[in-house]
């Protein structure tokens, strides 16, 4: 399958993205790239959504890249409506512990895309456990995310987890990965990991011999800025190795990980 069936996750369709402080971000979690003054954001017009949708290449679409989908409910329910009316899947990642209400919401939506044999994932974010009180300190708990997790899983909400960014071994140990991945295996349908993007270094991992940190150009972001990037291909194969040995299953992006649940679902 080529990147042209699916959105890149370095594209995400976003509908909207609140300007004001009201839908704005409140978990200040101290690697987020979007907090970054410099971060310039990466929304798109609610025709160019559209638009997006009826791209018969598109069968994937991953909401919300740059802040908490439901900071602005009703803008939120549009967008995801607006994608199950389009029959396309579609996932968010999020650090918010869901009501019941909205929960019986995207229920219902995931009874409607089961219609057209799609599905609706919700990716859990839990880059780090012990830290997380430093790293994200207005964020739910780790584990009060953890048992958010079982509770899309009974819910039939199909979760799977992002430990994303891998953050460096000095702020996030690979023994505090490997108890999130304990935690979460029994219900987790899946891992996605990746690198710590930054353009200030508010950790000083440029400072540290050990970390490996290269310049890239952010693709999508407008006028493709150039950013560091902290990525340890070879803690990545061990964290990977980690799911697996733990009975997990880890998938190089989101869209990846729709596409297996979806055939898991539907067979195909």
């Amino acid at each position: 399958m080529t990147q042209a069936h699916f959105i890149d996750p370095h594209r995400l369709v976003q509908p909207w993205r609140g300007s004001d402080q009201q839908h704005r971000c409140k978990f200040q979690c101290q690697y987020c790239f979007a907090a970054d003054p410099d971060y310039l954001g990466t929304a798109a017009s609610r025709d160019d959504y559209e638009a997006e949708l009826n791209s018969p290449e598109l069968d994937v679409v991953m909401l919300s890249n740059d802040t908490e989908l439901f900071l602005n409910r009703s803008e939120a329910m549009q967008a995801v409506q607006t994608a199950v009316a389009a029959g396309k899947s579609l996932t968010f990642a999020t650090k918010m512990i869901l009501s019941d209400d909205l929960l019986l919401k995207l229920q219902e939506f995931q009874h409607e895309l089961a219609k057209a044999r799609q599905v609706l994932c919700v990716m859990v974010s839990l880059p780090c456990l012990d830290s997380a009180e430093t790293l994200e300190p207005n964020a739910p708990s780790p584990h009060a995310r953890v048992a958010h997790l079982k509770r899309l899983r009974n819910a039939g909400l199909l979760p799977f987890v992002g430990i994303r960014p891998i953050l460096p071994g000095y702020l996030v140990s690979d023994e505090e990965i490997e108890a999130i991945i304990q935690l979460t295996v029994e219900d987790a349908l899946g891992y996605i990991i990746g690198p710590y993007w930054f353009r200030t270094d508010i950790f000083g991992v440029m400072n540290h011999p050990e970390c490996p940190v290269t310049d890239k150009t952010v693709e999508w972001m407008k006028g493709n800025p150039t950013w560091h990037v902290y990525e340890d291909k070879a803690r990545e194969a061990r964290v990977s190795d980690m799911i697996r040995r733990l009975g997990g299953t880890i998938y190089e992006r989101s869209s990846e990980a729709v596409r297996a649940i979806r055939r898991d679902q539907w067979g195909e």
